[in-house]
């Protein structure tokens, strides 16, 4: 078995190291405009389809040949949906935490991206003065200081200036349509966070419709992000008990 490990967006192959259980065999890879990745010529290669598809042309021979857990978190886990949704893999389990993606191009809970984009495109030094003084954090953070800060770590991040197009871009495509689910058979679980308006618990509630998944909710990350990490993580480690 090998499981595949998606970062959200922004992030980074590491990211989800402190929510991860001891794995014999994982393969996390920087997405396109992400990690030493940089940002493709073609700006269409960041549609959800292609990333997916970059993805799947990159897995290593041992992850094509094997059943593969898919963990993903809110891009991640869009990511490893399309791979669930295209049915050319065996899939032992798929696990999305905290999706942030749906049906919709550029839904209100991905608003923030764009900000983050124009905002990286003007004079960097002002960037995060300008993000902090703006109506859409200050709403995140009114709802979960853990997302507000997340996304403050955006702008702050190494040449974010330089590959702000994913956030401009990769927002603008829907991850899925409803009726891709029908006959889906996957086992899945949906893990969800109460408060994060940007990977929100409503939109986790459609996926555990949709994929018939398993469901978990975190406790509010914005107290203790590293205690509910190690939850994340114990949940992993039950879930995939007995995976192959």
């Amino acid at each position: 078995m090998t499981a595949l490990v998606l970062h959200d967006l922004g992030g980074t192959s590491r990211q989800l190291i402190p929510m991860m259980p001891a794995m014999p065999d994982v393969w996390a890879p920087d997405l396109p405009a992400h990690g030493v990745n940089p940002v493709p010529d073609d700006l269409d290669d960041l549609s959800l389809y292609r990333l997916a598809r970059t993805v799947a042309e990159g897995m290593p021979e041992r992850a094509s040949e094997n059943p593969l857990t898919i963990i993903g978190v809110g891009l991640g886990a869009a990511i490893g949906l399309r791979l669930v949704l295209s049915r050319l893999h065996k899939i032992d389990r798929f696990v999305a935490i905290r999706p942030s993606f749906g049906p919709r191009s550029l839904p209100e809970n991905l608003t923030v991206y764009p900000v983050i984009a124009e905002l990286l495109g003007g004079h960097p030094r002002d960037a995060v003065q300008r993000f902090e003084t703006s109506g859409v954090f200050n709403d995140i953070r009114r709802s979960s200081r853990a997302a507000a800060n997340e996304a403050l770590q955006l702008i702050q991040e190494p040449n974010a200036a330089e590959r702000r197009a994913r956030f401009s871009e990769i927002p603008m495509y829907a991850a899925y349509r409803e009726d891709e689910f029908a006959d889906l058979d996957v086992a899945a679980m949906v893990i969800a966070d109460p408060t994060d308006p940007v990977h929100p618990l409503w939109l986790a509630q459609q996926w555990q419709h949709l994929l018939g998944a398993a469901m978990r909710v975190t406790p509010d990350r914005g107290r203790n992000p590293h205690a509910v990490d190690a939850w994340i993580q114990n949940e992993l480690a039950t879930y995939l008990v007995g995976v192959r």
